[in-house]
């Protein structure tokens, strides 16, 4: 189970040798929000889905999809004093620590989808249930192909 996508604004700036690490700041604080099940409930999966801009950017930069989710896991914290202000009736958290959004970094799962432009997508994790909403994931068999029906001739004349 997931949240609702969260659009995440980013203009990459190709002259900025900075924008990866800018990146990957926003996409954790995407979920790092002390209002999200991620921060409150902790220990589900989420989805981090980026475009294709964002990802040639931060391949360029040297990411692969697992030291991007391990930058998010990094970034992805917020501060007792916030939780305290909105999650408090979780468990009392302590003012002066910071909270991890998530356990392991296998916890942020990355993909590519979409088109160019400003936005990628994170998808907060509900974390709740036996399993807290970890991701299933099944094979599929892309090697199946089907014959395309031939146009049907207009009716009263030939093709």
């Amino acid at each position: 189970g997931a949240d609702a996508p969260s659009s995440i604004m980013i203009n990459v700036d190709a002259d900025d040798p900075s924008s990866a690490d800018r990146m990957l700041t926003s996409f954790a604080l995407a979920f790092a929000s002390p209002i999200t099940n991620n921060v409150a409930l902790r220990g589900g999966q989420a989805v981090l889905a980026l475009n294709h801009e964002h990802a040639d950017v931060l391949a360029a930069a040297g990411h692969t999809r697992e030291s991007i989710a391990a930058a998010v896991h990094e970034r992805a914290v917020v501060s007792g004093r916030d939780l305290e202000a909105t999650a408090s009736w979780m468990a009392p958290p302590v003012a002066d620590k910071s909270y991890r959004c998530f356990r392991d970094p296998e916890d942020v799962l990355v993909m590519v989808a979409g088109g160019g432009g400003l936005y990628s997508a994170a998808f907060a994790s509900w974390c709740a249930g036996p399993n807290r909403n970890r991701a299933v994931t099944v094979s599929l068999d892309t090697d199946l192909s089907c014959e395309i029906p031939a146009a049907a001739a207009p009716v009263g004349g030939t093709p």
